[in-house]
């Protein structure tokens, strides 16, 4: 699935694949990050079945808004995974590679995720 994601993504020529992710300031980075690797995407290019779960503290572009969770305000005890995820052809996860907070939050959401199979 992510080399789908990674074809689609290079096949775009509306798509921005640069690397300035450490270079933008800190105001903006992860949402204009964000918003920029999404624009060229719509829900259909995934047969809708895509949840995406973010970390981020971001807003999701309008065009996702309908199958995006924010879980870093989430509990992990309260987990809830989606009702068909049995049927999605993918699932994005967002976060900072370098927040560590971030990072042990992906943890717990791939472990809860791994629990429900």
């Amino acid at each position: 699935i992510l080399a789908q994601i990674g074809n689609l993504l290079a096949t775009s020529r509306h798509c921005h694949l640069s690397r300035s992710f450490g270079t933008m300031s800190a105001a903006h980075t992860s949402q204009e990050w964000l918003s920029r690797r999404l624009e060229c995407l719509q829900p259909d290019d995934f047969d809708e079945g895509l949840v995406i779960y973010s970390l981020l503290p971001c807003q999701p572009p309008p065009q996702f808004r309908h199958m995006w969770i924010n879980y870093h305000d989430s509990d992990p005890h309260n987990f809830q995974p989606p009702d068909n995820l049995e049927q999605m052809r993918a699932i994005l996860f967002f976060c900072h590679p370098a927040d560590e907070s971030q990072v042990l939050g992906l943890h717990q959401l791939l472990r809860c995720l791994d629990a429900t199979n």
